[in-house]
């Protein structure tokens, strides 16, 4: 989140998560956070492709709403021990270059 508040100042962050508890204990103190609905994926999946960039983890959910959201997209480089198609040497092979990896 730092790195888009540096990068692009007053912006806001839209979260989604199929933990809506635990991602609002972890943060709600945000001024800048927002949270969507959480009870039917396909809207939450929606608003996101709405923003102007995202933040994703490694799964097929987060992947879709940064993919289709169109901006730039930032994820953890990580490795993994065996192939994992949510990780750099995917994306590259994808030729997505609005993928940014940021350490973990």
């Amino acid at each position: 989140m730092d790195y888009y508040r540096e990068k692009h100042p007053g912006c806001r962050f839209l979260v989604s998560s199929d933990d809506l508890s635990f991602v609002k204990r972890s943060f709600g103190a945000y001024t800048d956070v927002l949270f969507t609905p959480g009870s039917v994926r396909e809207v939450d999946m929606a608003l996101l492709a709405f923003c102007d960039h995202s933040i994703i983890t490694l799964g097929s959910f987060s992947f879709w709403s940064g993919y289709l959201c169109g901006g730039e997209v930032v994820y953890p480089d990580i490795s993994a021990m065996t192939s994992y198609p949510f990780q750099r040497t995917w994306y590259q092979f994808g030729q997505l270059k609005n993928f940014t990896p940021l350490p973990p």
